[in-house]
């Protein structure tokens, strides 16, 4: 009987409570580089600037140009149904989402409206110094500003 009740809870997962997840249940790509950051499946750069008007075959066709281009996604408004005026655009390879960034970003016209692209994932460096308000690091939540210390 102990060996059938050993056997079962050696099979048998431990949970540590609501919200634990083990490290290795997800894909996950370790880079501490500044810059661009791949995607699991590509490089995705960000298109802002969309006439509400555009189809995804007009951007297919002017993203083409520079590579293969795995995946477009453009954000329909549910209530209206036009574009919401963005679209992601996913390339395999770096080479080919650096160039169309370079060569289109404010530069390219689409409906008459000058779209900026930019890298949908990015790191940048660490902030030095002190950004924001001048409250940033207290530990109070309150909007009081503190006590002034004479």
């Amino acid at each position: 009987m102990d060996g059938k009740v050993s056997a079962l809870t050696h099979r048998v997962r431990s949970s540590k409570g609501r919200g634990y997840f083990r490290s290795h249940d997800f894909d996950s790509l370790d880079s501490s580089d500044i810059g661009p950051q791949r995607s699991i499946k590509g490089w995705i750069i960000l298109v802002t600037g969309i006439h509400e008007e555009a189809k995804e075959e007009h951007l297919y066709n002017v993203f083409q140009e520079f590579g293969q281009v795995n995946n477009l996604h453009l954000n329909l408004d549910r209530f209206t149904g036009f574009v919401k005026g963005y679209a992601l655009v996913e390339y395999e390879r770096y080479e080919e989402a650096a160039n169309a960034i370079r060569a289109m970003d404010g530069t390219q016209e689409l409906f008459n409206q000058t779209i900026h692209i930019d890298w949908a994932f990015g790191k940048g460096p660490a902030s030095s110094g002190s950004t924001g308000s001048k409250y940033h690091n207290l530990r109070s939540r309150s909007r009081t500003p503190p006590r002034r210390l004479y």
